[in-house]
């Protein structure tokens, strides 16, 4: 059971991949500042799930042999500081990381398989441990919102709200509850993100859409947009290389909240390629850009692009602040900026180009 899920979270983060230029919005350049070879070798799941930003330094989850660390990644020195985590089902270990969290000096890490939240202070040292007093089914994403933790899935519940008694408070069940993904049937889930006052939800299935709930989980709005590419393959399950897979088009894959702005990075997608006996992923390469929303009239302001970069099968976003867009990338953007590369994964940082706005 765990390898399966192992492997279908990996394929939901190997394919999120990035966006074609969609709207007739203003497209401003963000400069590059630097690249830094990173090595990643947890990948559960969305690698924006597991990584932030404090101050100078980018924090992340990873594996260290047979168990884990939590790092810090000096922006200014590019060295790493890490702080070993014990793997197993005990107080202060991990079994299955799927997402991380940050808020007020605390980290909390939910670990799907174990269903509970471990709560490890800023200096990396264990504080607490939260189990699910009730049964939520096997959300992927994850985030903290006010004093609660807020979950989104793909086969139980759209949304959970749950309180730090890890007793569900308010919930949104699918009519139709997956116990398990069944080949053809519909991914339903999506990416979850919360600012102080909202929970955001956005789906990977088409349409463009991402939801806005307050702490009723009532909805409150929904942004949307046109997503005007050649072909849209519908999202579904698929099960034809021996494990649970999405395949098709993903359409919302991340989104950062900043100020007043919502940053998302637009389609993506893959399909499966049969010849004879073999199968495999084939990824779809796609225009580099990032969208960006205003929070206030939901509307698209302009989007984010590179002159340095043509065409990506992946990136995710890191953080985004007044100064910097840092994102996670692949060799397929890595030979932009470093033709000799012998590294595959790193960390991209762009000048954030909204002063330029007219």
């Amino acid at each position: 059971m765990k390898n399966l899920i192992t492997i279908f979270l990996i394929f939901i983060l190997f394919f999120m991949l990035s966006c074609s230029k969609t709207d007739n919005v203003e497209s401003i350049e963000a400069d590059f500042v630097e690249l830094i070879p990173f090595e990643l070798k947890l990948e559960n799941g969305s690698i924006s799930e597991i990584m932030g930003r404090i101050d100078n330094e980018i924090y992340f989850l990873n594996k260290n042999g047979d168990a884990f660390s939590l790092n810090f990644l000096n922006m200014k020195t590019d060295k790493i500081k890490l702080i070993n985590i014990d793997s197993g089902k005990g107080p202060g270990e991990l079994f299955m990381p799927m997402s991380m969290a940050y808020q007020n000096g605390k980290f909390f890490i939910y670990d799907m398989y174990l269903k509970r939240i471990s709560i490890f202070n800023r200096d990396g040292s264990f504080e607490d441990l939260i189990n699910f007093k009730e049964e939520i089914g096997w959300p992927h994403s994850f985030d903290v919102f006010k004093d609660k933790f807020v979950f989104d899935g793909s086969l139980h519940n759209k949304i959970v709200l749950l309180n730090r008694e890890g007793k569900i408070e308010k919930k949104i069940p699918y009519k139709e509850i997956q116990m398990m993904p069944k080949e053809g049937n519909d991914f339903r889930g999506g990416v979850i993100k919360c600012d102080e006052n909202f929970i955001y939800l956005g789906y990977y299935k088409s349409p463009f859409r991402i939801e806005k709930y307050n702490e009723n989980l009532e909805k409150v709005d929904t942004i949307s947009k046109n997503v005007n590419v050649k072909k849209i393959n519908n999202l579904k399950w698929n099960m034809s290389m021996g494990f649970p897979a999405p395949v098709g088009t993903f359409i919302v894959s991340n989104i950062f909240l900043h100020d007043n702005l919502i940053y998302t990075n637009s389609v993506s997608g893959y399909d499966i390629i049969i010849k004879g006996k073999e199968k495999k992923y084939e990824p779809i390469y796609y225009d580099f850009y990032l969208n960006v929303f205003d929070k206030k009239d939901n509307k698209l302001k302009y989007q984010i692009t590179s002159d340095r970069i043509e065409k990506c099968s992946g990136y995710e976003i890191i953080n985004i602040n007044e100064d910097y867009i840092i994102l996670f990338v692949r060799e397929n953007i890595i030979k932009y900026f470093d033709e000799n590369a012998e590294y595959t994964k790193g960390i991209l940082i762009l000048e954030n180009p909204k002063n330029k706005i007219k």
